[in-house]
């Protein structure tokens, strides 16, 4: 935070992220809202032409990287002109050759004083971090997340889940993905452990179950594509899973045979369902009972979260208030981002 500010970032001045997850990638959030600066989770593995463009479409004016990434990204920073400086967040070898945005070694982070500049306070309504999505046009969509939309869903989070210091709470999307919301702050709000799935195990089923139970994991957050491949090839059976208290799935509709057999495999786990597109995080909550063997259709989206209205709307604008009825979604209230 101090070298950000010492740096002339302030308040609400957008800084990206180009990191592998890591504890270097966690502290950078931390850092740059200490200052009260916006933070940008930017893919590692995204097209070089999807960066630039997100680094001048929310004018960033500083990027922090590791030492591997930095030949990387002084590939693409000639054509923008927003991005004034690079920090290193390692002291690993690496690329030298000059660049029209400056480095900061990460030595001189290190030696910058640890006593508080007189940072910018952030009031609830100030931005916290954007994130990007596809869009409908197939063109790059920065969502803005205030703090209060953010910290609205965050305090949910803890007293639905009933998020205490002891949990071990895992984190398996990457930053750039909304699900990263509730492990990161979740977990720092309940003063739990966070505990990072490590990118090399993320797609292979059997040592991810071997690491829930290795870590000790007590709450687990994913897509349910993740969940189906532990259950189809992850030979869950073999491992007790004792510490794996509560499984919460969003992102996607979890097939009910598959949910069915994972309830069954894991008696001793309660399951959410969590509902909402990254314009709102998460709007609805749904608790998974007993499936009846018998039911085909989708388990629903549950009821709306603290804070939060939802409700559905015919073509002619008639309120929704019968069962048989369609009509489109709606949802309003403190999660919901800016410009919505």
């Amino acid at each position: 935070a101090n070298i950000l500010k010492k740096n002339g970032i302030k308040r609400g001045d957008r800084v990206g992220i180009y990191l592998n997850k890591s504890i270097a990638s966690i502290v950078s959030i931390f850092g740059i809202l200490k200052a009260g600066a916006v933070y940008v989770p930017l893919d590692p593995k995204a097209p070089a032409s999807r960066i630039v463009y997100i680094i001048q479409n929310c004018d960033i004016r500083g990027l922090l990287t590791s030492s591997k990434k930095i030949s990387a990204v002084k590939k693409f920073i000639p054509d923008q002109q927003s991005l004034q400086w690079i920090i290193l967040t390692d002291d690993g070898p690496h690329d030298n050759t000059p660049s029209p945005v400056s480095t900061i070694e990460w030595q001189t982070v290190k030696e910058e004083s640890q006593h508080w500049r007189d940072l910018d306070p952030s009031i609830e309504t100030d931005l916290a971090y954007i994130l990007y999505t596809s869009g409908s046009t197939g063109v790059p969509k920065g969502v803005m997340i205030s703090h209060l939309n953010s910290l609205t869903f965050v305090r949910w989070v803890q007293a639905t889940f009933n998020l205490q210091a002891t949990d071990v709470l895992s984190n398996h999307a990457p930053l750039h993905f909304d699900l990263s919301i509730l492990d990161i702050f979740g977990a720092i709000q309940a003063g739990a452990t966070l505990d990072l799935v490590p990118e090399t195990l993320s797609a292979f089923p059997m040592k991810l179950v071997e690491w829930i139970q290795n870590h000790k994991i007590s709450v687990w957050y994913s897509v349910p594509s993740i969940l189906i491949m532990m259950l189809l090839h992850g030979s869950l059976k073999r491992h007790a899973l004792e510490n794996l208290r509560t499984i919460i799935f969003a992102g996607e509709v979890f097939p009910i045979k598959h949910l069915r057999n994972l309830v069954a495999a894991c008696p001793n786990v309660e399951f959410y369902n969590l509902y909402g597109p990254t314009e709102s995080n998460v709007i609805t909550c749904y608790k998974v009972n007993t499936i009846d063997p018998d039911q085909d259709l989708p388990i629903p989206i549950g009821k709306a979260c603290s804070n939060m209205e939802v409700f559905a709307l015919q073509d002619n604008g008639e309120l929704v208030n019968q069962p048989g009825v369609e009509g489109e979604l709606y949802a309003r209230g403190s999660c919901v981002a800016q410009g919505y």
